[in-house]
């Protein structure tokens, strides 16, 4: 097959020259990747600091959390001055419940009555007669978790 002069194609010249840039291409972007100061080494660099840094930051965490354990007063529910009233009532047909009241302030009370597997800060309610036994903690930021069990009755 000949080729005529108004015929145009690839030469050999453009293919090698396409070559040599492509070639040139990849030995810069393989640079950039792999050497000294390339993507693969600031990115090993980066994860070493942030891990460090996770460390660092899990170790104040903990710190903290140790002072803070050392600053809570173990202290008892009397002296917490925890009240509890209304423990065994008559049976009326409606919602019913017995009384907490706590007098050290900024104290939260949880009850649970699913033996301390779900804790709510709404005290429950109930309408039929029977023994209900209730799990109740008091948290206080200064002062170390107190639970105990409260039996409510409602009497027939």
């Amino acid at each position: 097959m000949k080729l005529s002069k108004n015929e145009k194609g690839i030469t050999l010249v453009a293919l090698v020259i396409t070559i040599i840039v492509l070639i040139i291409l990849a030995g810069v972007s393989l640079n950039m990747v792999n050497s000294e100061n390339g993507i693969v080494e600031i990115s090993k660099d980066r994860k070493n600091k942030v891990q460090a840094e996770q460390e660092n930051e899990e170790a104040q965490i903990a710190s903290l959390s140790n002072g803070l354990k050392e600053e809570t007063a173990d202290i008892s529910i009397e002296e917490m001055n925890v009240t509890i009233t209304n423990t065994s009532v008559q049976y009326t047909g409606s919602e019913q419940s017995f009384n907490i009241e706590v007098d050290k302030e900024g104290s939260a009370v949880y009850y649970s009555t699913d033996g301390g597997a779900n804790w709510n800060l709404k005290r429950p309610t109930f309408v039929e007669a029977g023994t209900y036994t209730i799990n109740v903690k008091v948290v206080n930021a200064k002062y170390k978790t107190n639970e105990f069990i409260v039996t409510f009755t409602i009497n027939p």
